[in-house]
């Protein structure tokens, strides 16, 4: 069993607690609370001046999830909350590191993360002796928590337990210096911080979609733009319009509008790449799984809401013969976007071109011929412009 050690002492020169700098919309210590509850922690203890808003919404928003927050004021109070048989694990105040990294190293077993002291030291982490500084992050036995009984009620707990951690032979886990100047390991003492690290994630994580596939690689564009100020509401929003655009697509085509039916269908899949790139920005900043219904299926279900566009207004006997081309059609879409080359995948995968170049084909008054066409196309890709198989020696 682990318990957490968080602090919300620490401020920047403007006077702001480092806790409270916000990362993609939410305080840093929010995201610290994800990140040790991934790594096996079950309660979270947070060294604080006193209940705050910031503090109260977080400790409220975990209790919900069955995680209890207590908020305390020094090392004495820390002693009767921690057991021997426990393992203690202790957050920097406003450490933001990757979350790969943090549970690849940290998961499981004890340590002691380390930098080499100058790196550190400039990087704003406390020396620990004269080769090495801290990095960040602890993990001892909650045995240790004892001593500090004998210590000062005004004592810095954090510094004090890193201290005791070291003395009882906790191993120490060395830190590859890259990772401060790539933003994979940060100590946020200032907002530049915090847009830097912002910044490094959503570059990470950003969809490199080739622009063979125009309408994805705008959507892309867009969220990235977005970015980080748009995260909370915006994969909400953008799914929202998603489903709208589908509905009003199909509407449209019941009441013989194809042309508007294409328009809506461009929207609707200009809208769900937006959201699925909004999502994954969301993931790398805070770690968290994207919904499946956009990231597995939205695909799946803006091609259902296209085929029903092109198949309708139809009468039930007459379903059979208007569905035919749209499901052909698809099909070979999906086939051709898994089988041709790399460069032109984008273009096949591409359902707001597509949306685009049918409308085109309704305002022409040729919609049929115009997924005829595409079909032949998508065809022709598969056949001939596959990659070219390599031989290798067995």
């Amino acid at each position: 069993m682990r318990t957490a050690l968080l602090s919300a002492l620490e401020r920047t020169e403007t006077g702001v607690p480092r806790a409270f700098l916000e990362l993609g919309g939410r305080p840093v210590i929010a995201w610290q609370a994800d990140l040790v509850r991934e790594l096996g922690c079950n309660r979270i203890i947070c060294l604080c001046d006193g209940p705050t808003p910031e503090l109260l919404a977080l400790q409220q928003a975990a209790e919900a999830d069955g995680v209890r927050i207590n908020l305390i004021r020094g090392p004495l109070q820390l002693v009767g909350l921690v057991s021997a048989d426990q393992e203690l694990l202790v957050l920097a105040d406003g450490l933001v590191p990757d979350r790969a990294i943090a549970e690849r190293l940290f998961s499981e077993g004890r340590g002691v993360a380390t930098l080499p002291a100058e790196a550190g030291i400039a990087a704003g982490f406390e020396r620990i002796d004269a080769a090495n500084s801290w990095g960040g992050v602890t993990v001892a036995r909650g045995s240790i928590v004892e001593k500090l009984a004998d210590m000062p009620p005004d004592s810095d707990c954090v510094s004090l337990i890193l201290r005791l951690a070291l003395q009882s032979g906790t191993r120490t886990v060395a830190l590859d210096t890259a990772w401060l100047n790539s933003g994979q390991w940060m100590l946020m003492s200032d907002a530049a911080q915090v847009s830097a690290r912002e910044n490094a994630l959503l570059d990470a994580h950003a969809t490199q979609v080739h622009w063979t596939g125009p309408g994805r690689a705008i959507a892309a564009k867009l969220a990235r733009r977005l970015s980080p100020g748009q995260l909370q509401r915006g994969p909400a929003i953008f799914g929202g319009a998603f489903i709208l655009g589908g509905l009003g697509a199909i509407g449209a085509a019941s009441q013989d509008y194809p042309l508007v039916a294409m328009l809506l269908l461009a929207f609707s899949g200009f809208c769900l790449a937006t959201a699925r790139a909004l999502g994954r920005f969301k993931n790398g900043l805070f770690g968290r799984e994207m919904r499946p219904t956009f990231d597995r299926y939205g695909k799946d279900l803006l091609d259902i809401v296209a085929i029903a566009s092109l198949a309708v207004p139809t009468s039930l006997p007459m379903l059979g013969g208007r569905i035919f081309l749209p499901l052909v059609l698809f099909g070979l879409l999906r086939l051709a976007e898994r089988i041709t080359a790399p460069r032109f995948q984008a273009l096949w995968g591409d359902r707001i071109t597509l949306a685009v170049i049918l409308a085109a084909g309704a305002w022409l008054g040729v919609l049929p011929e115009t997924m005829a066409v595409l079909s032949l196309m998508a065809l022709a890709f598969c056949l001939f412009f596959k990659p070219k198989a390599s031989i290798t020696a067995g």
